[in-house]
């Protein structure tokens, strides 16, 4: 090997010129041989690949990752929350309702309604509201609130015996009626309870049979009072009415007989009308007008 700079020959792979001292470039290294395939032989088939396929091995798959688990998770947390929400209304409820009932059974109706009334329709909620409305209305008549109580039986409609508590309600009203002397009202009440208890028994007496002795104790005409001098005259006027419709007026034993019915006496034709409220009776024409009282 010679040294490119000076001429002098060198050792084969020295670095450096013995010399000059110049650095060497070092000789290349000798290359492995290529590697050459061997001859194909001749006498056998070259093989082939089918289509779409390589002579390079295939890559292996990824392995697929459990997608279903965090479906199935949530899933199943979904249902658990689900449950204990139920579990909770349902205990809820359940507890509030035997808190209803207990309020019911001290009498407290009004709060029981109210109670009961909140839970809608779980188990008889919606009967036993009607149950406390029931129970309020019979207070309410046992503390002698007739009219009230019948207002409340009468919005329970078919409830019980709630038709047969408004007949009560009416009767009681009626008996108050007559015992503060509105007989009149009174009447009416008990002719519209027809056969209810003794309705028409207080009917009677009410409205009494006009039939019986009647005696003339008031007396007008054309605007001057005569009662004064009717009473110091010692004259007395019977009026007598019986169950048949028949009747006569004695005036100090001369009779006039006449008929009558709840509309007036009649006399020769003529039907002249009478005011009564059981206890007297008056009988106007014209500008005359006398008062029998009951005998």
């Amino acid at each position: 090997m010679v040294c490119p700079h000076c001429g002098n020959q060198v050792p084969k792979n020295a670095l450096f010129c013995d010399n000059c001292g110049s650095r060497l470039a070092q000789a290349p290294q000798d290359a492995p041989p290529a590697y050459k395939p061997p001859a194909a032989d001749p006498l056998v088939a070259p093989h082939s690949w089918p289509s779409g396929y390589s002579a390079s091995p295939a890559p292996t798959a990824p392995q697929k990752k459990r997608r279903w688990l965090l479906p199935l998770i949530i899933g199943l947390a979904v249902l658990a929350v689900a449950a204990a929400g139920f579990a909770l209304w349902f205990f809820s409820d359940a507890r509030a309702y035997g808190q209803a009932q207990a309020l019911f059974e001290k009498g407290q109706y009004a709060q029981a309604e109210a109670s009961f009334r909140a839970l809608g329709d779980y188990k008889d909620s919606a009967d036993r509201v009607d149950a406390c409305r029931y129970q309020q209305a019979k207070a309410n008549f046992e503390r002698g609130n007739y009219a009230l109580a019948q207002t409340q039986f009468e919005a329970l409609g078919g409830y019980s015996d709630s038709a047969e508590q408004v007949k009560a309600c009416r009767y009681q009203q009626a008996r108050q009626a007559f015992d503060r002397g509105d007989t009149e009202a009174a009447a009416e009440i008990f002719e519209a309870l027809g056969d209810y208890q003794d309705s028409a028994d207080w009917l009677l007496k009410c409205r009494p049979s006009l039939a019986g002795t009647w005696v003339l104790t008031a007396m007008k005409s054309d605007g001057e009072d005569y009662t004064e001098l009717l009473q110091a005259s010692g004259l007395e006027v019977i009026l007598q009415l019986n169950e048949d419709g028949s009747g006569y007026i004695d005036f100090d034993g001369e009779k006039d007989y006449l008929t009558w019915d709840e509309d007036g006496i009649a006399s020769d034709g003529v039907k002249i009308p009478f005011i009564t409220d059981g206890k007297t009776l008056t009988i106007s024409e014209d500008d005359e007008e006398m008062t029998f009282t009951r005998k």
